[in-house]
């Protein structure tokens, strides 16, 4: 069948809708029939019930043509095994059953007390010892409509091609470009492929540490078996690149960032990292971990506590920890007697194969005789079949072809050999053949490349035009020296979306090429001098962004500054060295918000403490004058900003009141206003509403500077306070003011928290289709977002409100979407918020215990997770108690409270 074919056959109209067969006694289980079928109508599927009355056909043709036209049966047993027709041995509803065969069945049997007739009986464990039927027993009709959703959802998922279900599920890291892409086949490696593919699959191996000599293709291999493998890991495969990472404290925040986790600061960025990867069956891909190989601890501790996951990493050296299995990767074989090889024999060499491969790149038309076969032969010889070597070699075929290529190659290897003896052999040669790539450049190509080292993770020509050129010797068109680098392979670039439409295109080299630009940079004697200029870069780039951090473009620029943030990193901390404090503090304002943006909060805290803002000497009583009055008032709105995302309200309290005051005595009364908003912010959500009168001063400072992100942020929470305390028409007011300049103001994030307040209070008085609507739309401004605890809110909202609509499905739909935040992003609040909606699901399908369970466990974790009561809390438990008794309720709240913390949530 062609693709076309295949496309129509897809392809339903409108009344193919999947059928669903119940099979049930009908006098008997009258209501719980109706129960299933409203649950399959709420999945938009088509119930088919066989019903007795006057028809023109005998009663088994019916329901033998109804089966016949079903896709899923359904069957509903209780006590009766219902009416033997006067020509059948079995009875209408086994005879149902086993029509049925060959098609998806769920089965619930409903609990008795009384006896079943003996006929049933045998149906019955002829069911249950089946194992391709899935049965389940019930109490309740209501319980039965949440089985069926449920269980009617998952096989569908499961068993059918809907339309659009590639569009339903989540994508994975890997379908989003984490897995760099290869331009290339990888050449000659099958052997080794194949034993790392049976090392990663065997169920006693859970790291394969992939060594070798720098250049000798580590990373290729390893992304090739990482794309090679995408299907045997079902939650994905991550790459973590850590050639930027000097620091072992950096190594589980970057894991975190990789793997998609935002990193809140609530509680240790590890335990979130275990949280989220306890259960799944991912590959990580660490590479370049040698610059941080004492961090081997961490990954040992890591696959102690997640049990399914597997770790490949590429080092030059072995973690040496006790669950590696080492796999030494040698250099591509070569054809060392060439002499005694026929050249059809030459060509089948992996190394000449590669050396071909990139040669034609650069000369298409490079003729592959019997002469230039064995000058490449000969050539991949003396780089020791090293394939970095190798294809820094093959690039100079551009201008030289093979003989005379070989021919300089010897004379410049012979007398760069001459360099560092301590090195072992093969490093010499890939030493030696990067050695050779930089001397080809002139003085200002050799000067460009060494200062280039000053970037530890890549940059843009404008940004390499500001560090670079800070003397006359590389006056001239940095695009022109910056090809003759690309030419002789010393740097790489690649395309990245940037603002709006814009594309834009950055440069990086190496690990092994970065460590030989930064010898060469501190033979010249520039290293301080370039280092400066790096990091004075990066102050000027951070002043301009954290100017602009209140304007719509903030989050867009957050994302593409996000690719430079091991750069501001790096700048911040040669800063902090030479202790120029004023230009270190610019740049820790900036990390604080980008950090907040991208979840990188323990980062950013780690900077906080090198920093040591918080030491006296730095307080508004210090007489400390290394750092001005404004940088110093930034810094601590910015630090205040940071800790109350990380839900450290106190902590912010007393950053925003060191910001305030260090405002006042600058006399910038602007900046003082949006300390004074999120101040009023971080009380208010302490329940202290004193802090209203903060609120209330900075909004009206807003107002008067026409600040339009701080008047709707502060009269959003201003309208938290009203809800807070019953106030819902001024509430209503405030929120209809926030959602209409929200729209004006083109701030998506800032609409998306307008109508997620405009949501809440629709709830909390009862309009419910108005709340659907405001969840709904907040949901869709923010799809991208990477504040995966906002998120989470408007899915605890939106299930909430399906729940006042009895809509159980979607609800629980809902609150698993916010499970998910929650576990992305370490926010125990939000799991509390879900915990309380699986419980009001529970309560209201007849499993008024496990409710109950669930109400005190979650009692337990809020005020640890920070969880704020919401007047939704006290609906659920209500609800709840009404159902199941105060006694009993009592009893099982109780025994939900003793639940341990970590095994509170796995209740849902």
């Amino acid at each position: 069948m062609d693709q076309r074919t295949q496309l129509i056959s897809k392809i339903k109209t409108p009344d193919q809708r999947i059928r669903v067969f119940i099979s049930s006694t009908i006098h008997e289980l009258e209501e719980e029939r109706k129960a299933a079928q409203e649950a399959i109508s709420h999945l938009r599927l088509i119930p088919v019930l066989f019903e007795l009355g006057a028809r023109p056909h005998p009663p088994r043709d019916l329901y033998r043509s109804y089966l016949e036209q079903s896709q899923v049966f359904i069957g509903i047993y209780y006590n009766s095994y219902g009416w033997i027709a006067p020509d059948m041995e079995i009875s209408g509803l086994e005879d149902e059953y086993r029509l049925s065969e060959g098609k998806p069945k769920l089965i619930y049997i409903k609990k008795s007390s009384s006896d079943r007739q003996e006929p049933l009986k045998k149906l019955l464990s002829h069911i249950q010892e089946s194992d391709t039927v899935s049965y389940k027993n019930f109490s309740t009709a209501n319980e039965l409509m949440y089985l069926i959703e449920n269980d009617l959802a998952l096989l569908l998922s499961e068993k059918f091609d809907l339309p659009n279900t590639e569009e339903r599920e989540p994508k994975k890291a890997i379908l989003s470009g984490t897995i760099p892409v290869l331009r290339h086949k990888l050449l000659g490696r099958e052997k080794e492929m194949l034993e790392l593919m049976n090392m990663l699959e065997s169920p006693e191996i859970s790291l394969v540490t992939l060594t070798g000599t720098g250049g000798t293709g580590k990373t290729t291999m390893a992304i090739q078996l990482a794309s090679d493998l995408k299907n045997q890991f079902k939650d994905g495969i991550y790459f973590v690149a850590l050639a930027s990472i000097t620091d072992r404290q950096l190594l589980t925040p970057t894991i975190a960032h990789a793997v998609g986790i935002y990193d809140n600061g609530k509680q240790p960025i590890f335990e979130t990292l275990i949280e989220w990867l306890a259960d799944k069956q991912v590959l990580l891909l660490l590479d370049n971990f040698e610059q941080i190989v004492d961090a081997g601890t961490i990954v040992s501790e890591l696959m102690s506590k997640c049990k399914t996951i597997r770790i490949l990493v590429t080092s030059r050296i072995p973690l040496r920890i006790r669950e590696e299995y080492v796999f030494q990767l040698q250099p591509l074989a070569n054809p060392i007697e060439q002499q005694y090889i026929s050249t059809q024999g030459i060509m089948e060499f992996p190394s000449v194969q590669l050396f071909i491969q990139r040669a034609k790149e650069v000369n298409p038309s490079l003729p592959l005789d019997e002469m230039n076969l064995r000058a490449i032969a000969e050539i991949v010889n003396q780089v020791d079949g090293l394939p970095l070597a190798i294809e820094l070699a093959a690039i100079k075929t551009r201008y030289l072809p093979p003989l005379e290529l070989l021919a300089r190659m010897k004379k410049m290897l012979d007398m760069l050999s001459r360099g560092p003896r301590d090195l072992p052999e093969r490093q010499q040669a890939m030493r030696a053949t990067i050695e050779w790539s930089y001397h080809l450049l002139d003085e200002k190509g050799k000067s460009f490349f060494r200062r280039l080292s000053a970037f530890p993770d890549g940059w843009t020509l404008e940004s390499a035009e500001e560090v670079t050129l800070f003397d006359k010797d590389l006056d001239g068109d940095i695009l022109e020296v910056t090809e003759k680098l690309v030419d002789v392979g010393l740097i790489s670039y690649k395309s990245l979306a940037g603002v709006g439409a814009t594309i834009s295109t950055r440069f990086n080299m190496l690990q092994v090429i970065r460590e030989y630009a930064l010898e060469m940079l501190n033979a010249s004697g520039e290293t301080d001098a370039v280092f400066s200029r790096h990091a004075l870069y990066c102050v000027d780039i951070s002043e301009k962004i954290v100017k602009e951090m209140w304007e719509p473009q903030w989050i867009s620029w957050s994302h593409v500054f996000e690719h430079d943030y091991h750069n501001f990193l790096a700048g911040f901390l040669h800063l902090l060295k030479k202790n120029e404090l004023e230009s270190a503090w610019k740049i820790l304002c900036f990390l604080n918000m980008l950090s907040v943006t991208c979840g990188r909060i323990t980062e950013a805290v780690q900077c906080l403490d090198k920093a040591c803002i918080w030491d006296n000497r730095y307080s508004p009583e210090g007489n400390d004058d290394s750092v001005s009055l404004k940088t110093k008032a930034l810094t601590f709105q910015s630090s205040g900003l940071l800790r109350f995302f990380a839900s450290d309200y106190p902590g912010s309290i007393s950053d925003l009141d060191k910001s305030i005051l260090f405002y006042e005595k600058a006399g910038d009364r602007k900046e003082k206003v949006r300390s004074m908003i999120w101040r009023g912010i971080s009380g208010l959500i302490l329940q202290d509403f004193s802090s209203m009168r903060f609120l209330n001063e900075g909004i009206s400072g807003a107002e008067q500077f026409n600040d339009k992100f701080n008047i709707i942020v502060g009269k959003n929470f201003l309208a938290e306070g009203c809800m807070a305390m019953g106030e819902f028409e001024k509430a209503r007011i405030l929120i209809e003011e926030t959602e209409s300049k929200s729209r004006h103001f083109e701030y998506k994030f800032l609409l998306a928290t307008s109508l997620v307040q405009k949501g809440n209070l629709l709830l909390t008085t009862g309009k419910i289709s108005g709340a659907e609507a405001a969840f709904t739309e907040s949901i869709s401004l923010l799809d991208n977002i990477s504040i995966k605890a906002v998120r989470g809110w408007m899915h605890i909202g939106l299930g909430f409100t399906f729940m006042k609509k009895n809509e159980w499905l979607n609800a629980r739909q809902q609150f698993s979407l916010g499970l998910k935040a929650a576990r992305e992003s370490g926010d125990k609040s939000i799991a509390v918020g879900v915990m309380l909606g699986f419980a009001g699901i529970a309560a209201a399908s007849g499993k008024e215990k496990e409710a109950a369970n669930i109400l005190g466990a979650a009692d337990t974790l809020a005020p640890i997770a920070g969880y704020i009561t919401h007047c939704l809390y006290q609906w659920v438990i209500i609800n709840t108690k009404q159902k199941l008794g105060e006694d009993l309720f009592a009893t099982e709240f109780a025994n939900g409270r003793k639940i341990p913390i970590d095994k509170a949530i796995q209740l849902i």
